[in-house]
Parts: structure tokens; sequence; C-alpha cells
């Protein structure tokens, strides 16, 4: 069969945004659910929260429910949550040919090594997406909505990056090509250990972030990573405008001080939630094992206790569970949430 240079394989709202964004260069196609079948032939708006714009429309026949054949010398850009890693590699099996290139673009830690034991003849490279993506069915517009870049695993040096992924480092996909993706990873999951606190508070992350006991949960969580990062002798670059371990101090700032120095971590849409949030609203299984839970998981490897991840992986868990619990932690106020998880 004829090969396109990228296939998006789980063309949700983080697939179809960088699938939308990379068919402004390139020859794309996505492997989705129905739903953003129809949304992606219809035609989509793409903008971020800087005021960047572009539009896309899919023909009918770039969207499959599944691989049409074996693929070879494609891109495939693997955009399902780490929960449905194991489905999809079962579905991979024998579509995946000669010449491959996966970017496994999934959240926390875990998931690439079990994509590169599935494929070990192909090239398989750890993608991370720095930012927030939501659809507003309203207007048709998928909206990135935090700021945050691509992140893409090159093995040696900046040198090296691909060429057939340099066009589109724009304002709508920013990307970069970090020389030690361990490091990078662990630095974004830091940043992540929010996720699972903004399903709980169950308000947006701006309100969350003004709010001084959500703050003094997340700089625990950090504090605990931190403390796992260091055990494993990484130095965590900085993904923000402040140095990752300097972040929980910053978090644990009075309002009117916080407020002041760290107003581009406010930067935000109003509206903006996390993935685990929606996740929760849907009745979906949740990450929280690949985010909060590899830190517990990591840290009992060298002997550490993480008790803040630890409980907010059980509350979440819980959470996921069962409804009567979830409405009620759900209402809780700030306070009392940080004195389950700090407990």
């Amino acid at each position: 069969m004829s090969v396109c240079t990228h296939w998006i394989y789980g063309s949700g709202l983080i697939g179809s945004y960088l699938g939308a964004v990379l068919g402004q260069t390139y020859s794309v196609e996505f492997v989705g659910r129905p739903v953003w079948h129809q949304r992606l032939v219809n035609g989509v708006a793409l903008a971020d929260y800087t005021g960047e714009s572009a539009a896309f429309n899919a023909a009918e026949a770039q969207f499959h429910t599944e691989l049409p054949g074996q693929l070879e010398h494609a891109t495939i850009w693997l955009t399902v949550k780490c929960t449905a890693i194991d489905e999809t590699l079962l579905a991979l099996q024998n579509k995946i040919g000669n010449g491959c290139t996966l970017i496994c673009c999934q959240n926390g830690i875990g998931s690439v090594e079990k994509v590169k034991a599935a494929f070990p003849e192909c090239t398989v490279l750890q993608g991370v997406v720095g930012f927030n993506v939501v659809w507003d069915e309203t207007h048709n517009v998928l909206r990135r909505t935090t700021e945050g870049v691509l992140a893409i695993e090159t093995g040696l040096s900046d040198a090296l990056r691909p060429g057939w992924l340099t066009s589109p480092n724009t304002s709508l996909l920013p990307v970069h090509w970090p020389l030690d993706m361990q490091a990078y990873c662990w630095a974004k999951l830091q940043l992540n250990l929010a996720n699972a606190v903004n399903a709980l508070a169950n308000i947006p992350i701006k309100q969350m972030l003004l709010d001084k006991h959500y703050r003094q949960i997340i700089a625990t969580l950090m504090d605990e990573l931190l403390s796992v990062s260091g055990a494993m002798g990484m130095d965590l670059p900085q993904l923000t405008k402040v140095p990752a371990k300097w972040i929980p101090r910053l978090l644990r700032l009075p309002n009117w001080l916080f407020t002041r120095i760290a107003a581009k971590m406010l930067d935000i849409d109003d509206d903006a939630r996390s993935s685990m949030w929606w996740d929760l609203q849907a009745g979906k299984v949740t990450e929280i094992q690949y985010l909060n839970g590899a830190v517990v998981a990591t840290a009992k490897q060298f002997g550490l206790s993480c008790a803040a991840n630890k409980n907010l992986t059980r509350l979440v868990e819980e959470l996921s569970v069962d409804g009567t619990y979830a409405q009620d932690i759900r209402q809780s106020s700030a306070a009392l949430l940080k004195s389950k998880i700090l407990a």
C-alpha cells in the first residue's frame, strides 16, 4: 500500500491537534474514533492561548478506525493514553513493517519501554506533550490552553534533529529535542503531579493555583519526586521560568507574593482543566499509576517514603470505583483535601 509520512494513532484531543498542525505541512492520516472522524472531516480551527490560529480539513480517506494494512517507512505517533498501550500494541502487531519510527506521546513513566519491547526492530522515540488541548464544540476549535512544547527524544544531540519535523516549530507546535530524555520525562512528571490534585479539586487549574492549600499539596508532591530523582542521580532540566528544585518554594509563597512572582504560571485559559479531570468526568480509568503512582513505585527501589503521592494515588483510585465517595471528596474544601493527602 502507499504509505504516508505521518500516522496519528489515537486521534483524540492531543492526537488530532498534532495531526492538524502537522497537516499544515505534511501528508497525515488518522486512526481514531468516529466522533473525531466527523470533526476533522467537517473542518476544525486551531488556536492557542497566544492568539495564533490556523485551520484544517481532513479528507474522508485520511481517517480510519484501524490501520488499513502494514506500514513501512512511516512515522507513527502513538497518542493513546498510558492505560490503552497494551491494547494498542496488540492491535499494531503485524501492522508495523520495515523502517518505521514510533513516537510515544504518553504522560508519565513506563509506556515507552513497553513499545520498545514490542517493536525491537523499529526506531521508538519518547515524545512528551507539554501542553493541554481542549475541544470547543460550539466553535469547532482545538485550542492549546497552556504553554509548553512538544519534546522528542533524539538520543544524541540537537544537531541530529530529524528534518521531517522542523517546519511545524511555530507557536502552535513548538518543538524541543532534549539531550537527556529520561531527566526531561521526570521534570515533566514533576509538573504533571498536579493533574490529580486538579481532578480532585474539581475546579479550573488557574483557580486551583490561586488557592494556597492546593499549592501546598502540589509542593509536597514535588518535594517527594525531587527526593526520588536525586536518589536516581538525575539533575532535572528547567522546563519553566523557574528551576525544578525551586518550584515547590514558589508554590508555598503567600498569595499576594505568588501572584506577582508566578504570573507566567497563571498565564493559562481561565477554564483549563487537567486531562485526569476530563477522564473522571467521562468515567474513564485514569493514568494515576503512571504519574503519582510511578513516583511511589520508584521510591520503593531506594527505600524512600512518598506518603503524599501514595495518599493521592489511593484517593484517585477510590474515586474511580466509588461514585458516592467521589462526590464527597470532590466537594471537599481545599483545606480538608490537604489534610487527607498530607496526613
